[in-house]
């Protein structure tokens, strides 16, 4: 079988425009996650988070954030013991926000909170800890690999 010119643009233009229809089948199957779920609102409120920031730079000391074997230890400085301290724990995946996790702050007598880590996979995680001290917010943040 002879073929012409017709033919062999007529198959070319086809198997042109059925990889393109491949490749956007396969571009909407692709799970895409966002950094948060709500940036947006984040980003508009980014000075306060700053101003979190700098509040923390002044303090002497400052919160540690300790990853055991099998949790993760928050002590907050022994100078702190009288003030009545608020606040959230978030720890953060980048690659996934689903396996973002939150914790409402609350720390013992010795002012230690420890969070489970058996929830949570492998892999690179932010501690993200937000608090307030006599209206007055705070931020610090630790990076953390879960082997």
């Amino acid at each position: 079988m002879k073929l012409n010119w017709g033919f062999g643009i007529l198959i070319t233009i086809i198997v042109f425009v059925s990889g393109i229809l491949t490749m956007v089948y396969l571009s909407f199957q692709e799970k895409i996650n966002l950094v948060t779920k709500d940036y947006y609102p984040k980003e508009i409120a980014y000075e306060d988070h700053i101003q979190r920031i700098k509040n923390t730079n002044k303090l002497t000391e400052k919160p540690a954030i300790v990853l055991n074997t099998n949790n993760l230890e928050i002590k907050f400085p022994s100078n702190l013991q009288k003030e009545n301290i608020q606040g959230t724990i978030l720890i953060y995946r980048p690659s996934d926000y689903e396996l973002d996790k939150n914790f409402v702050l609350k720390l013992d007598d010795s002012l230690t909170q420890k969070l489970p880590l058996k929830d949570l996979q492998r892999g690179k995680y932010f501690v993200q800890i937000e608090w307030e001290i006599s209206e007055k917010k705070y931020f610090s943040e630790k990076e953390i690999f879960i082997e």
